[in-house]
């Protein structure tokens, strides 16, 4: 009788507060595609609204939501259930123990629930998919493996915080034991969840997004422990990552996971106008390029990077497509360390080598991660104990002997550095000697270096406008007949950004001054006066320009590529066709100058040249609110004659 009673308190509850297990709709235009939604452990619908009364999935494109239905799975939990319970009713101990059984039911039964509503849907939508906070990513995986049957109608599965692997969620309360328990570490439920999931389903587009501050789910837990697919890390807590807002953490979230779902869903922007072609390089949104190297079996390889957490290498084919053959589907992603920056690719006949630096108890240290090409495995070496000085990597070579050299600055002392890493992975200590005898230069921005022979140059610039060539030989003496005494000083540039040979060893010096500036000086240091005006070639355009890289071509003419700036912000992506004496080759482009643009803000990083086609590669910013976030791109120009 007393069972009975307190059922009818339960219903009563559930009638009046209008709770149902149910798929809530916000969106229903009979779109192809199907986004569900699912809250965690002590959430609700509203755990993905921001304090504006938005939620998370009016942040999407108007892309997405031109394609997509979205859905928000609404069962009990103490969000929208507990409050309503009395303080005295909950103190009733047969009261309160009734109402906790009917209300913790086993995680199994709450995916059977959604299960069977997902069972309806599928007539209805080409695609159904799934974005899930907390324990709602773990509830969205059973789903999917109860759905075994019809996996192709399901495209991807999003992770926010989730505790794959387990959390700290005792402090929640013991109102939710049955729950917590399933969600310790490594408990049988998990672990289960984990094997059906790895063993059964291997198809669908799948990411995990991290939070950093999550005081309930580690960076281990964050991903299952059989997938090898490293979570996105965004700056928030557990709460605040299911409440996107367009501020600078989270609008790095919102834009993310919009090309992130534009790439699930095909959306991808592919264009043509005239001779040109633009398509998304990577699905990753605010990653900026870094390098761009080509590898001896003819494929393509790019390092971008996130930001100071996450740096990403993708292996790219003759076609410039990715080649999924390489390491999780043709991306590697690194983001073990939050405070590293990768600069450089190198590459020896086994392993591809990324230097780069990273912050170490506020000590800046160079670091190397070496990955095999076969398999993917890595390891990493950092230099912090043998310099105390604070070396920032900007740039780095590698010669005939796989030592590899890097250039940078020390913050602690204002000075240049040049380090030699020999190919066991030592400091070549003679060489720093050899360096430091020679009084080397002080306050000067050092960033770019080249190798020939047995030899090395290194450039940069001082805060006075003078670009500092050094050459010194790969021992670390200095070359006391190039220039003077082994140093040449060119003033006018305002950055140095890179230096190329051409088939006779002169050298081009890549920077700005107040344009796009390219200087030519001789193998012996001495300015080309035959070059452009006195040794100098400016480009000029319609804005300013900037040049960022060059492409030294087989008959020593050159292409720049950089953008046009305005004063405030780059604008059009720019490339320049120059002949080898400075002058700008008119019978390409327009006038020898290509400037292009995505409809948003654009800038040429790098130049390839593949069999007449020349292969750009840019970053464009798009605008997501207030704020603005760079996307890449590679852009393919045919050209008839060289």
């Amino acid at each position: 009788m007393f069972e009975h009673f307190l059922a009818q308190i339960w219903h009563t509850i559930l009638y009046i507060k209008g709770f149902k297990i149910k798929l809530e709709k916000t969106i229903d235009n009979n779109n192809r595609h199907l986004v569900i939604f699912i809250h965690g452990l002590t959430g609700s619908k509203d755990t993905f609204k921001n304090e504006n009364d938005e939620y998370f999935s009016e942040f999407f494109s108007n892309k997405i939501k031109s394609v997509a239905d979205i859905a928000y799975f609404v069962y009990p939990s103490s969000a929208n259930i507990k409050k309503y319970i009395s303080t005295l009713l909950a103190k009733i101990p047969k009261v309160n123990k009734y109402f906790v059984k009917k209300y913790n039911e086993d995680l199994e039964v709450i995916i059977n629930h959604l299960s069977e509503l997902v069972s309806l849907e599928i007539p209805n939508y080409e695609k159904i998919s799934f974005i899930g906070h907390s324990m709602g990513g773990l509830i969205a995986k059973g789903v999917l493996i109860n759905h075994l049957n019809h996996l192709n109608k399901f495209n991807f599965y999003i992770t926010l915080a989730t505790p794959h692997r387990g959390g700290n969620f005792a402090k929640i309360g013991s109102f939710f034991n049955n729950h917590i328990t399933a969600l310790k570490k490594d408990s049988p439920f998990l672990l289960k969840l984990d094997t059906d999931y790895e063993v059964k389903i291997n198809k669908i587009n799948t990411h995990y997004y991290r939070a950093i501050f999550d005081k309930y789910v580690t960076r281990e837990s964050s991903h299952p422990i059989h997938h090898n697919i490293r979570p996105t890390s965004i700056e928030c807590n557990h709460t605040e990552i299911a409440k996107p807002i367009d501020n600078y953490e989270l609008g790095e979230l919102i834009q993310h996971i919009n090309l992130l779902l534009e790439d699930f869903l095909n959306l991808k922007d592919i264009s043509f106008s005239n001779n040109f072609k633009e398509s998304n390089l990577f699905q990753g949104i605010g990653y900026s390029i870094v390098d761009i190297q080509h590898q001896n079996n003819d494929n393509y390889v790019l390092l971008s990077k996130f930001d100071k957490t996450r740096n990403v290498l993708l292996k790219l084919n003759e076609n410039f497509e990715i080649d999924t053959s390489f390491s999780n589907n043709g991306i590697f992603e690194y983001s073990e360390y939050e405070n590293i920056d990768l600069k450089k690719i190198l590459f020896d006949d086994e392993f591809i080598y990324i230097i780069g630096h990273i912050v170490i108890n506020k000590y800046f240290s160079i670091c190397i991660l070496k990955l095999k090409k076969s398999n993917s495995s890595f390891s990493i070496k950092f230099y912090d104990e043998q310099f105390a000085d604070h070396r920032y990597a900007m740039d780095s070579i590698m010669n005939l002997n796989n030592d590899i050299f890097t250039v940078g600055k020390s913050f602690k002392n204002e000075q240049l550095y040049l380090t030699k890493i020999k190919s066991n992975g030592n400091i070549d200590t003679i060489f720093e000697e050899n360096l430091n005898n020679n009084n080397f230069m002080d306050n000067v921005w050092l960033n770019t270096i080249i190798q020939k022979d047995n030899y090395i140059i290194v450039a940069g610039r001082d805060n006075n406008h003078s670009a500092y060539i050094d050459k010194f030989f790969d021992n670390g003496q200095i070359d006391l007949n190039f220039g003077n005494n082994g140093k040449v000083i060119i003033k006018g540039f305002l950055r140095v950004e890179k230096l190329a040979f051409d088939s006779k060893d002169n050298i081009f010096i890549v920077g700005v001054q107040n344009e796009a500036r390219v200087v030519k000086i001789k193998k012996d240091g001495n300015i080309d006066l035959g070059f452009g005006n006195n040794g100098i070639f400016d480009c000029i355009a319609n804005e300013r320009t900037e040049a960022v890289d060059i492409l030294v071509l087989e008959n020593d003419d050159f292409i720049i590529s950089g953008h046009e700036y305005d004063g405030n912000s780059y604008q059009n992506a720019l490339v320049a066709y120059c002949k080898k004496d400075g002058i700008l080759n008119e019978k390409y482009f327009n006038n020898g100058i290509l400037s292009f643009t995505n409809n948003n803000k654009c800038s040429a990083k790098k130049t390839m040249l593949i069999k007449n086609d020349l292969y750009v590669f840019t970053e464009y910013n798009i605008s997501y609110g207030h704020n603005n976030r760079i996307k890449t791109s590679i852009n393919k120009f045919a050209l008839q004659v060289f």
